[in-house]
């Protein structure tokens, strides 16, 4: 389906920080409460502390939703700081947000003091974003059936039915999750980034030892474009178990290939100074991700040629594939931190191109007896399917559930 790339959520590290200096000038006792439930919700969600003690299924999941009353209720923190002239400043700037920068090279140890509540719900939403991502994948993994199901044909069973609309639904959910995901970043990107320049935000350099990377447009904007990716394979899957044509799922994996090569390319602009080089992990993963799409691709171009009866071309495409996955093999056994997780997909494609490979191969011979093309024929252009979403409570807090308004 795709790579799973969990380093933005689990290394998102930010102790805990007392915020009673926020509180306003001559607070009444409701204002002094809201101060008070943003540091309980920061530490329910910021700090994990809703996922230490009863690890399950769905402990993601209900971090998301506790990540978004903690982040509705700042942001109704943050409108009304501007409506009412308060200050958004932590002071000292030594006694900031401290947030450690899991896109970077950096280890979650190294943290940056970020003395502005902008700041603070910009890496927390960059947070949230990830354990969107982290959410999706667990659904995958719970709600996904493995193995081809009834795509080699035959009559389907009602069991075959119900799991075929069962791995339906959590597609479609997963996807949702990943939109979110995206969408997420497009407001970090073009709505907070302009908002956190305008207001003069950003600290000055010499007073902190790095500037995160999740405060650099076009990182973030590579981190929109790589949510889009997932969700575009996500929808590559679906088309796949919905018995879609060769050509419609050769261009959905392409249009995964041109995104996460877009991400990546993001990745090679960045500018900004003091930001510390991005993860070579998240490069290798990007890297690795395109490849495996471009291998979905092939085995799809594959299809196509057989359908027009040039085996032989069908075969090269196959044996092409079997190369590609060979050599992502290789990255990833030698890579220093080896993923299971990452080895599995590369395994399970190398099962069904060399399955398909058989067949094929011996129509070439038998039937058609063609030799072996020379030139892999190109797939279809990429064609990108997937948008990001528009993540509910950033447009009314009373989406997240948030009824009690403090800062009124």
């Amino acid at each position: 389906m795709y790579l799973h790339f969990s380093d933005l959520y689990t290394k998102a590290n930010s102790p805990p920080i007392s915020l009673d200096s926020l509180a306003p000038a001559n607070s009444d006792a409701t204002g002094l409460a809201g101060i008070r439930e943003l540091s309980a919700r920061r530490s329910q969600s910021v700090g994990r502390e809703c996922c230490k003690f009863k690890p399950s299924d769905n402990t993601i999941e209900k971090h998301v939703r506790i990540f978004e009353k903690y982040l509705s209720l700042l942001q109704q923190f943050i409108h009304a700081a501007n409506t009412k002239g308060w200050r958004l400043e932590i002071t000292p700037p030594s006694s900031g947000f401290c947030w450690s920068s899991p896109l970077s090279s950096l280890p979650s140890s190294s943290q940056a003091s970020l003395p502005h509540v902008l700041l603070e719900f910009t890496m927390a939403l960059c947070f949230y974003a990830a354990a969107l991502q982290e959410n999706a994948w667990r659904l995958l993994q719970n709600g996904i059936t493995t193995g081809d199901g009834n795509r080699g044909g035959g009559v389907a069973t009602s069991e075959d039915v119900r799991k075929s609309e069962e791995d339906s639904a959590s597609l479609t959910a997963a996807a949702i999750l990943l939109r979110k995901s995206a969408g997420a970043y497009a407001h970090i990107r073009n709505t907070l980034l302009p908002e956190i320049e305008t207001t003069g935000a950003l600290p000055l350099i010499k007073n902190i030892p790095f500037l995160p990377l999740e405060l650099d447009a076009t990182s973030v904007e590579a981190l929109e474009i790589m949510a889009i990716a997932q969700a575009q394979g996500v929808a590559a899957e679906r088309a796949e178990r919905k018995n879609a044509s060769h050509t419609a799922i050769a261009a959905v994996n392409r249009g995964a290939v041109d995104l996460y090569e877009a991400a990546a390319a993001k990745l090679k602009l960045i500018s900004q100074p003091a930001t510390p080089p991005p993860s070579e992990r998240f490069r290798m993963w990007l890297a690795l991700s395109a490849e495996l799409h471009a291998i979905k691709a092939l085995r799809a171009q594959a299809g196509i040629c057989r359908q027009d009866g040039e085996l032989g071309q069908a075969v090269a495409c196959l044996k092409d594939a079997i190369i590609r996955i060979q050599r992502c093999l290789t990255v990833v056994s030698t890579a220093k931190e080896e993923s299971a997780g990452w080895r599995m997909p590369f395994i399970f494609e190398l099962r069904n191109v060399e399955s398909i490979h058989a067949v094929y191969d011996k129509e070439r011979v038998v039937v058609y007896v063609q030799g072996i093309a020379s030139v892999v024929p190109p797939p279809p252009p990429g064609k990108v399917v997937i948008a990001p979403a528009s993540v509910e409570w950033l447009e009314s807090s009373s989406a997240a559930g948030i009824t009690d308004h403090y800062f009124i």
